[in-house]
């Protein structure tokens, strides 16, 4: 029964009245007849199964506490055992880190002991093999102060081309400290030695390139880079990369490709791919390039033909320009629009001219073909205030009271020589000039701004070198504090009186929107350069009444600007300044008021300590 009661007993989820009632169900089936389906209650032998089942499941409970206490003795044997193997691994763990710590302990020692011994071989080193360089150099030095040709192994073995290389560049520099005379002999052939060398290393340069051996040309070009003719090896280099290229008749798509290709090479040989490619680009443009170009442009004979030529060529090229600004071509980022100016500058020079004239005699031409096709000659009308009007009564009296009066006026049937097609090819004529205009035309807008944005620097530049020179410390922080302040300092005044100045005439020179822009910058700059300023002094409490009054005459001044974000920065300004006045006890409720409430507490934690009280009145404190 015992292991019926636990099989019971572990069914998940468990029911107590369901175990009762299994087991009533047992006992009164156990004592109903064989083939009968009514039950026999029999109340005894129900009583003495329950309490059969209670003793049984009190044994079981016992057998199970026993078992829980086996197994938790167990567990906490277990317990012990791990606690105490993680006892031992920390302790193992211990003594591994303080024998690394011994370790690169002596690790540390043994390498300062052989960067020590290492100083003192290269102390000794680099003296003798300076002393045996020195007696190599000279070795050779006395074969050039020989008469006859050279002899040495170096100069006349061609494989040794790269030792001859390093010799002759450094006997060339060694030759150039010497003085002439009984050395003159000696630094002519040294001269000649090295530009024979030279060349030799440049033919070699070539005929690697030609053989696509990377390595050598790597080699080569590295040891070109000391001599002089390093610029030669460059130029051969450009010239055998653009041998046979560039001679399509679409000579712009060319050019990116073999940039390309060209660049990958490049980076891999020499120790400057930047100027390289840079020089390489710059060879392009002034070379087939402008010949290309000059060879298209150089009949001006048709001018439509040539404008065409000339908007074309323009576009393309700056397309080029912005294909070519993937590669790096040193720092000047104007490089390429400067290549194009050069290129174009005589054409767009006489650009508006040519294109003004072209205008005048294509519209010549469509009118004088019009009117042959109408049979009519154009005649020159007199035109003027008193002519129309004569004209004007002339046609009213003439058709009202049908007398003439005047020579007479020609109809000409009714025709008004009013033509659409007329119209539209003129129209048509003046866009194609407009687009090309647009694009050859000098970009005024830009240089305007450009030149206003230089105009505003030197106002701003003045107005700060005014008040470096015309404001004094005493301004601000007089030696008698008991002084009545009756008027702006003197560097207020210069500055007041020199930015109304400018200010008219810059609403006298623009207008609309392009005057409010220059006029908002012009503001911000002046408020950002006094701020600047006013940083840089100590304010007593006079010296800050003296610096509102100033904030103030400035707040008047750009005030005529109308200018509502100029005006609200200088008023905010003005209050400001009023932070260096109001007493100690006040301070914290003006910081916190409306003006400056919005404003970052950096601003007014870096204002306040201009206070001469600051440290006395411990006003640090009011910021936390």
């Amino acid at each position: 029964m015992l292991n019926q009661y636990i099989q019971e007993l572990e069914q998940d989820p468990f029911d107590g009245e369901e175990f009762v009632e299994r087991l009533a169900w047992r006992v009164n089936a156990s004592v109903s007849p064989p083939g009968s389906t009514e039950s026999v209650f029999n109340p005894d032998l129900l009583h003495e199964a329950f309490t059969q089942a209670i003793k049984d499941l009190q044994v079981l409970d016992e057998r199970t506490a026993k078992k829980c206490e086996r197994v938790e003795a167990e567990v906490r044997e277990e317990e012990v055992r791990h606690w105490h193997n993680v006892a031992q691994l920390l302790d193992n763990n211990k003594e591994a880190f303080q024998s690394f710590q011994d370790l690169d302990s002596h690790i540390n020692s043994v390498a300062t002991k052989v960067v020590h011994l290492g100083d003192q071989l290269e102390s000794v080193n680099t003296p003798r093999s300076r002393a045996v360089e020195a007696q190599r150099l000279m070795n050779h030095f006395r074969e050039f102060l020989l008469p006859g040709p050279l002899v040495s192994e170096v100069f006349t073995d061609k494989t040794k081309i790269y030792e001859a290389a390093d010799v002759i560049q450094k006997l060339h520099l060694i030759a150039q400290e010497l003085p002439s005379g009984k050395f003159e002999n000696a630094k002519q052939k040294i001269a000649e030695k090295y530009d024979e060398i030279e060349r030799s290393l440049i033919m070699e340069f070539v005929k690697a390139h030609r053989a696509g051996d990377k390595d050598r040309m790597k080699e080569i070009a590295t040891t070109l880079s000391h001599f002089k003719g390093y610029s030669q090896c460059v130029d051969a280099f450009i010239e055998e990369a653009q041998h046979g290229a560039l001679r399509s008749r679409d000579l712009y798509m060319e050019v990116v490709p073999l940039c390309h290709r060209s660049e990958v090479l490049i980076r891999e040989v020499f120790t400057n791919p930047e100027q390289v490619m840079g020089k390489f680009v710059l060879n392009i443009f002034q070379g087939q390039l402008q010949e290309y170009i000059q060879v298209r442009l150089d009949n001006k004979s048709v001018p439509e033909v040539y404008l065409k030529n000339l908007h074309e060529l323009y576009c393309q090229t700056l397309k080029l320009c912005t294909d070519l600004q993937r590669f790096n071509l040193g720092n000047d980022s104007q490089f390429l629009s400067k290549l194009t100016k050069s290129i174009f500058q005589r054409h767009l020079h006489s650009y508006i001219s040519v294109e003004t004239r072209y205008l005048r005699e294509k519209f010549n031409m469509i009118l004088n073909r019009y009117y042959e096709s109408k049979g009519h000659q154009k005649k020159n009308i007199q035109s003027g205030g008193i002519n129309d009007i004569r004209r004007n009564i002339q046609d009213v009296i003439g058709t009202k009271a049908n007398i003439n009066i005047g020579p007479a006026v020609e109809n000409y049937g009714g025709e008004t020589f009013l033509s659409e097609e007329v119209a539209i090819s003129l129209l048509q004529e003046t866009k194609q000039a407009f687009k090309r205009c647009q694009m050859l035309g000098t970009n005024l807008e830009q240089k305007l701004d450009h030149g206003l944005d230089r105009t505003l620097s030197a106002i701003v530049s003045y107005v700060r070198h005014v008040l470096t020179v015309e404001q004094k410390r005493t301004d601000f922080k007089p030696e008698n504090d008991d002084m009545l302040i009756t008027n702006v300092t003197v560097a207020c005044q210069k500055v007041v009186r020199y930015v109304s100045g400018i200010a008219e005439r810059i609403r006298d020179s623009l207008d609309g929107h392009n005057l409010e822009s220059v006029l908002l910058e012009l503001g911000l700059r002046l408020h950002r350069t006094i701020l600047d300023h006013l940083m840089k002094f100590e304010y007593s409490a006079t010296g800050a009444m003296a610096v509102i009054c100033d904030v103030n005459e400035y707040r008047k001044c750009v005030a005529s600007f109308k200018v509502p974000q100029v005006n609200s920065l200088f008023d905010t300004l003005h209050t400001l300044c009023k932070l260096l006045q109001v007493s100690p006890e006040n301070l914290k409720m003006v910081c916190s008021g409306d003006q400056l409430s919005g404003l970052d507490r950096n601003v007014l934690a870096s204002f306040i300590p201009l206070r001469s009280d600051y440290k006395t009145a411990k006003l640090g404190n009011q910021l936390k």
